[in-house]
């Protein structure tokens, strides 16, 4: 059903949600999703996540990213593969990772790799160290344009920030890692560990504090609003080359930090112009902090940031 044009409006919502809590529920994924050809891959890890490992393989010899569930035995991680499959399996945009399917690469049923096309940029902090030059704002607007299409489809990022953005070979930037996506108002995931903050990727960082002021529950209802905050985060990496909140090292510290109304700080005077060079400029922070108003319901919405002055009528050299 959730293949035909003709599903959509609440009805296709409610049906996405009901797939997704049966597939989480039981582990279980629609057999559709079962790549036809198995890919060749490496034998080692070329990155690792929290939940998963990274691998290199080809199929047909096209190049191939391969995520690969570390411990198939832990329900929770599995249930977050399981939500993934789903969620990717519904998504079809130029600025988000394209998802090929599910290839069963052990014996047991949870031993499975998300197969999705290798993105030769890397993620888009890695990117941009290593192409400098490239206008930061079409990169801005690939993200705006993704997330309005994610939110135009009732379905929440969740875990948004600038490792979960990949840029292709064309230098086009993909959302990736739906593993905390969820659907409309279902929006009710566990909160990421502390134990995990410690690298670039720190989702505390980029958390908004609505969320974080709720973290004596074992869950929390990320929203739209809570992806608009991350986005801005994302567009405070993009443009000044560091994390959110960079100046503080202990999680604890950022943490209470946002619980108390702070916000990213603009960099100080002797990295301000490493920064006006990579973007910073005095129309672009306005729209940044504009994402990380206290309210959440005077944060602008995906749509409106993409219809944003500064992101209309730019020149675009890249190739599709």
């Amino acid at each position: 059903l959730l293949t035909s044009p003709q599903i959509i409006g609440t009805f296709r919502r409610e049906l996405l949600a009901a797939l997704l809590r049966l597939s989480t529920a039981r582990c279980l994924y629609p057999q559709s999703f079962l790549t036809p050809h198995s890919p060749q891959t490496n034998e080692a890890p070329v990155a690792c996540g929290s939940s998963g490992d990274i691998f290199k393989g080809t199929v047909l010899g096209q190049k191939v990213c391969l995520k690969k569930v570390r411990n198939p035995n832990n329900s929770s991680i599995l249930k977050s593969f399981m939500r993934e499959v789903i969620i990717l399996g519904q998504l079809h945009h130029p600025n988000v990772l394209p998802f090929y399917g599910v290839d069963c690469c052990g014996k047991s049923p949870g031993e499975i790799c998300l197969v999705s096309p290798w993105m030769e940029g890397g993620n888009i902090y890695d990117y941009l160290h290593s192409h400098a030059s490239v206008n930061k704002l079409l990169l801005i607007r690939d993200v705006a344009s993704g997330l309005t299409y994610v939110h135009d489809m009732c379905i929440i990022h969740g875990d948004l920030k600038g490792i979960n953005v990949l840029v292709s070979r064309f230098g086009r930037a993909c959302l990736a890692d739906f593993g905390l996506a969820s659907v409309g108002d279902s929006g009710v995931v566990r909160p990421p560990s502390l134990e995990t903050t410690g690298h670039r990727g720190a989702t505390w960082r980029f958390e908004a504090p609505e969320l974080l002021l709720r973290l004596g529950n074992s869950k929390i209802h990320r929203t739209t609003e809570s992806d608009i905050y991350a986005f801005g985060c994302v567009c405070y990496e993009i443009v000044t080359g560091k994390m959110p909140f960079y100046e503080l090292d202990a999680p604890y510290a950022v943490i209470l930090e946002i619980q108390k109304g702070g916000m990213p700080t603009k960099p100080a005077e002797d990295a301000l112009s490493t920064c006006q060079a990579r973007g910073l400029t005095q129309h672009i922070w306005p729209f940044i902090t504009s994402c990380w108003r206290k309210h959440k319901e005077k944060r602008p919405t995906a749509r409106e940031i993409l219809s944003a002055a500064l992101l209309k009528d730019l020149q675009d050299p890249r190739p599709n």
